[in-house]
């Protein structure tokens, strides 16, 4: 039987013929080859489940033609740098930025864990485009500014299709030269709005320099979460559509005037007892993760799943290793462990109801 691997970030696919006796870890063998690295570089994940070595094909109940994610996680060689061995990867690599309105290509210098957001500025601080107008493809994709190279699989040099906004560009550029000195001065300033997780709405002035811990203490200062969310919560921040690390820089992060708009949520804080699911739905992309008690019935997690579903606990069905979940088992005698996938799936009774 031939299976489908498809690279994450890559519309690239490879058709591998395999054996249903074939484990996880000779799947991993295949891709391998093909990538030429180590097989312990490589993870393959099937339904967003991660294929553990020893778990056959078969048992997997993987079907011909099926489609197989897999991911690619270099590690960096060292060695003394002698004749003829490989040496540490390189820290720079050289990104070619095709220009698709058709003018001059641009090269920049990077290393892997540079965020989309750095390469922009660096384009503004070496090519005098501003950061705010540029956007850039990679494979087909356009490139989240909060993520770094290294989330893109891009260790070497590259092509980057980069996309300038002639009218922004132009917009950003009359600002610049229109400053007054004293305003010059206070352009690490910014005004954001901020969506709160209860749906309230405020502003608050920020420093781009500010790390995300900075801010998450300036936004808790501006509303502070009450005392019992504050045992079992914290605030997730999320800037240019995703979270960062706590001391990544909001400039870095592609937070500039005209684009501050930052968002929270709430998010459990993982307890002794707790286990952290993802649930994983058929018309999702992403499966959902969820931090419940382990000694919670499956009723209890379904009921914390209502508003979120928009369904009832007896439209919620629930799915692990195949099996549907009874309401009275506990998530632990199931055999839930962190990061488990459950799959969720609803059946609406107005569906079939006879209206009278």
């Amino acid at each position: 039987m031939k299976l489908i691997f498809k690279k994450n970030f890559n519309p690239l696919t490879h058709e591998v013929e395999v054996k249903t006796t074939d484990t996880g870890k000779e799947l991993r063998a295949y891709i391998a080859k093909i990538e030429g690295c180590d097989a312990d570089e490589i993870q393959v994940k099937f339904y967003g489940d991660v294929v553990p070595d020893d778990v056959t094909v078969a048992e997997y109940k993987m079907k011909d033609q099926d489609s197989i994610l897999y991911l690619v996680n270099r590690k960096k060689v060292k060695t003394d740098g002698g004749d003829g061995q490989i040496t540490a990867e390189p820290a720079f690599i050289t990104l070619t930025l095709k220009n698709v309105a058709g003018g001059d290509d641009l090269t920049i210098q990077a290393v892997p864990e540079d965020s989309v957001a750095i390469l922009r500025v660096k384009v503004e601080e070496q090519h005098n485009i501003p950061a705010n107008a540029i956007r850039f493809k990679y494979n087909g994709m356009f490139m989240f500014p909060a993520k770094n190279l290294q989330g893109y699989d891009i260790h070497q040099n590259v092509t980057l299709d980069m996309m300038v906004d002639e009218k922004i560009a132009a917009e950003e550029r009359a600002k610049a030269g229109t400053k007054k000195p004293e305003e010059a001065q206070k352009t690490s300033e910014v005004k954001v709005k901020v969506k709160f997780h209860d749906g309230e709405e405020k502003e608050l002035n920020v420093d781009i320099d500010d790390t995300m811990e900075e801010l998450r203490k300036k936004l808790l200062n501006l509303k502070p979460l009450d005392e019992a969310s504050s045992k079992d919560f914290r605030l997730k921040v999320i800037v240019a559509g995703e979270e960062a690390k706590d001391q990544a820089k909001l400039k870095d992060l592609g937070l500039k005037a005209g684009n501050a708009t930052i968002a929270t949520q709430l998010e459990r804080v993982k307890g002794e007892n707790d286990i952290r699911l993802l649930l994983k739905r058929v018309a999702v992309k992403d499966p959902e993760v969820i931090i419940i008690d382990k000694n919670q019935t499956v009723e209890a997690l379904k009921k914390t799943l209502e508003a979120k579903l928009n369904a009832t606990v007896s439209e919620i069905t629930l799915q692990f290793n195949s099996k549907d979940l009874e309401n009275q088992a506990t998530l632990e005698n199931i055999g839930l462990v962190d990061d488990s996938t459950v799959n969720v799936s609803i059946m609406k009774k107005s569906l079939f109801s006879n209206p009278r």
